[in-house]
């Protein structure tokens, strides 16, 4: 499971306060979704699909 912040560094402002969440099995199956980090309840919330 891996971790993406892309707009940690300030880059990518309009995606602030999001996470991508990247699963990977071995390197031949991998999937992402995107999720909202709400830090002051300490949890990550599901995205619309848009």
């Amino acid at each position: 499971m891996i971790l993406h912040r892309p707009g940690h560094d300030g880059t990518v402002p309009q995606r602030r306060g999001e996470v991508d969440l990247i699963a990977a099995h071995g390197w031949s199956g991998t999937g992402t979704g995107t999720v909202r980090f709400e830090p002051e309840y300490h949890r990550f919330v599901d995205l619309p699909n848009t």
